[in-house]
This record gives structure tokens, sequence and C-alpha cells, in this order.
């Protein structure tokens, strides 16, 4: 388990109740953390992301989604950010509700084919955010679980030495 400020880039690792971050292991934790929150935040935030510092997007025309769905295709790329600026995504929004409801991910922009395409759908409202949890792609389902938004943490959460209970 980790406790990690990503303002201060600063943080702890913990191993049955432990600190273990001045170890090798809790150094590697330490040094994946920035990297494992850029890639968890595109996985549960990428279209309220599309605008960040850093992206260039562009419109790449008209697309159909894996369900036929009539969709327009916009494009990601990273100039100077990121842990992985050579990626690219795809991004399908749906023309009818304006929801993005794909995304391909290619692991270089040059990349002729998708190295996965996937869902974006399964839509619920999570406070007052409209999330999905589903990144199924064509013959494997897949979701995200454990979807909270809280405006404020139960004390001691972010100074546990010890695994805590999901949120809700």
């Amino acid at each position: 388990m980790a406790n990690y400020n990503l303002n201060t880039k600063q943080g702890h690792v913990y191993s049955r109740g432990q600190d273990v971050s001045a170890s090798p292991t809790g150094q590697k934790v330490l040094d994946r953390m920035n990297g494992i929150w850029i890639n968890n935040s595109y996985w549960l935030l990428m279209p309220f992301k599309l605008k960040d510092s850093g992206v260039t997007l562009t419109y790449k025309g008209e697309a159909k989604t894996m369900d036929g769905a009539p969709a327009d295709v916009l494009q990601m790329t990273f100039k100077n950010v990121g842990v992985t600026p050579q990626n690219r995504y795809e991004v399908l929004v749906n023309r009818a509700n304006g929801l993005v409801e794909e995304w391909a991910y290619f692991a270089n922009a040059t990349d002729p084919q998708p190295a996965f395409r996937r869902k974006w759908n399964e839509y619920a409202k999570h406070g007052s955010l409209l999330l999905a949890s589903g990144r199924s792609e064509a013959t494997k389902p897949s979701r995200l679980d454990n979807i909270a938004q809280l405006q404020t943490l139960p004390d001691g959460i972010m100074t546990s030495t010890t695994p805590v209970t999901k949120l809700k």
C-alpha cells in the first residue's frame, strides 16, 4: 500500500503496516506512482482530459462505433507532456448523444493499427459526475468497478499504514 502526494512527488510505502519506503522495493513503488496516477486517470477520466495542456486534439472525420452508431472521431496526441508522449488515441463521440463511446490506443502515434479498441460505456452518475465504467473490447468484457465520488475523505484515509475499505 502507498500514500503519495502528487504535488510534492513524495510518499510512503507500507507492507504489513511497516514503512518500507527506504527499501529498494519501496523506492521502486514510489518511482512509479506518478506514472500510475497518469495512466489510471486516463482510464477513468479521459473525456475530461481532451483539452489538457500538451494535448493536441484533431478532428479525423466520421466513423461508426463497434456497435454501429454514427460517431465523430477525435485524435489525441501529446507534446512534451505525460510519461508516454509517443502514444496516440482515437476517441469516438456518439453523434446522437455527444458521449464518448469508444477509444482506440496506439502505443506509437505512427502505428497503423491500435493495440486495442475498447468501448467507453455503461455511464452512471457519481455525485455530479457522469462517468463510464464499461471498457470492453469486442470479445473481452471489462469494466471499472468501485468508482466513488466524495466531497470529503474519511479521517485518516491518506495516512493509513494498512489498506482501507473501499469507499462508497
